[in-house]
């Protein structure tokens, strides 16, 4: 009987234990180096955010480790879990509308809105109306701010010389560059090493490091949500949640679901819109409920770690283990201490390369999925419509900004480039005739399709190709993903 009712535990124990075992078989210099090409993300936010009183860095450290364990072992790729940018900078730039559990509201109502989209499978629909150059941008838009960022952090100290000054961001920049290919030396864990004993050598210097910031000896996690009054709510909802969800939508889901199928394209079946967008749901329903900090994945994340060595789970799973056993073990008053000392020129040198990356991937998916010399007018659409989604979201600061103003104008160009694919005036197929299509309608008649396109571009839905000698139609299947028949 009792055996009866266990055996539903085998399958999924079964799982984990050789996917762990899977995972701790590829252990390599590279997976650690990787493991920390994200912190140039993570502390700046963390540190600043506990500071200033808003989240509390032990509880939110445990849970970052803990979605990082979860993340590896569920995906096996280096997926990253980092705060919600938008949250939090609405947090430490505009004094009052958010304290501590209004963010958490804005998490939970975040998290509940994109999970709801990938149980419904409405991410899907999101991903197949949303252009993809659109997605290009905000992946270099994302690069940009962070190089932006770099260069801000990297000249925060205001001198030349010092532990934490401008030859220290220089110097470590050009470590990171120059050692970042070399697979046998962990470049990013030996950047914040020396990071660590700058950070320290300050901490000693003041005396131990009592240096007045905010107490923090919470337990690993608490229950929050009784706390939470209806003003919370509202300011959650108000001021977090609505800037966030468009941010987390395009770049936590889509933007960091296309990057990793580009990365691992061996692991396109188990990366999903979906499943991707019901992870950010469960991690932050189940973690601010009990004291995490909102947090989500994110293409910036993927790349800083892919970019510094990490291919597989391993690497996240040595950063989670170390984020758990460190906030259990020291605590976080002890964390904050020394993390509020870690040199900013540091930070920088790690988040430039970071962001250096996102950049670079973006622009190379924009180039692979739409060739210039297949197709001129699509490149010069696409191109059009990617760079207006960056310099929006560059110059506003907004990536939902961003992505209106690509959007528009990429519903504005179609109008033009439909017209130009080989020279011939052709329809764009409609949504309506692609759901025909995915009824079983096969007669090219019935839906504008557009001839020309040469084997292995960028075709749009419904669109022929040459295969052969002969035309076919690119379909596709359930997933989103083309087919031709």
């Amino acid at each position: 009987m009792g055996a009866g009712r266990c055996s539903w535990l085998a399958e999924p124990f079964a799982f984990l234990t050789q996917r762990i075992r899977k995972i701790c078989s590829e252990w390599s210099v590279s997976e650690v180096s990787g493991s920390v090409g994200d912190l140039g993300t993570l502390l700046p936010f963390l540190v600043a955010l506990a500071k200033e009183d808003n989240i509390s860095i032990g509880p939110a450290l445990f849970f970052a480790g803990l979605f990082n364990i979860t993340s590896a072992i569920h995906w096996d790729i280096p997926m990253p879990v980092q705060p919600m940018k938008a949250i939090a900078t609405v947090a430490l730039t505009s004094e009052g509308l958010l304290n501590a559990n209004s963010i958490l509201c804005a998490g939970i109502l975040t998290a509940s809105f994109v999970a709801c989209l990938g149980l419904s499978r409405g991410i899907d629909f999101l991903h197949r109306i949303i252009p993809m150059p659109v997605v290009f941008g905000i992946q270099v838009g994302l690069g940009i701010r962070m190089i932006t960022k770099a260069f801000k952090l990297a000249r925060k100290s205001g001198i030349w010389l010092g532990l934490d000054s401008k030859i220290t961001a220089f110097f470590a920049l050009v470590i990171t560059l120059g050692l970042r290919h070399n697979r046998r030396v962990p470049t990013a864990l030996l950047v914040f090493m020396i990071g660590l004993i700058f950070a320290a050598a300050v901490l000693i210097s003041h005396g131990g490091g009592d240096g007045g910031f905010p107490r923090d000896n919470s337990a690993p996690f608490y229950w929050t949500v009784s706390e939470l009054s209806a003003e919370d709510w509202r300011d959650g909802f108000l001021h977090g949640a609505i800037p966030q969800i468009p941010l987390t939508t395009l770049n936590s889901v889509i933007a960091v679901t296309k990057l990793a199928h580009d990365l691992y394209p061996q692991k396109r079946d188990q990366v999903t819109r979906a499943g991707v967008a019901s992870a950010v749901g469960v991690m932050n329903v189940l973690g601010c409920a009990l004291g995490a900090m909102p947090m989500c994945h994110g293409a910036g994340g993927l790349a800083a770690q892919h970019s510094f060595g990490a291919r597989g789970g391993l690497s996240v799973m040595i950063l989670g283990t170390c984020k758990v056993l460190i906030s259990v073990i020291f605590g976080g008053t002890a964390i904050l201490s020394l993390l509020s000392e870690f040199p900013d020129s540091i930070l920088g040198a790690l988040l430039g390369i970071s962001g250096l990356e996102l950049a670079v991937s973006g622009l190379k998916g924009l180039g692979e999925s739409y060739d210039a010399k297949s197709n001129t007018n699509r490149h010069r659409y696409a191109s059009l419509v990617c760079l207006a989604t960056a310099g929006t979201a560059v110059a506003t600061g907004n990536t939902a900004l961003g992505c209106v103003a690509g959007f528009i104008l990429a519903i504005a160009e179609s109008e033009w480039v439909k017209s130009k694919v080989g020279g011939t005036e052709v329809e764009k197929p409609p949504i309506s005739n692609v759901i025909e299509r995915k009824r079983g309608v096969k007669d090219s008649s019935e839906i504008g399709l557009e001839v020309g396109e040469e084997k292995g571009s960028a075709c749009e839905v419904g669109s022929v190709v040459e295969v052969n000698g002969t035309l076919q139609m690119v379909n596709i299947n359930l997933n989103g993903e083309d087919q031709v028949r």
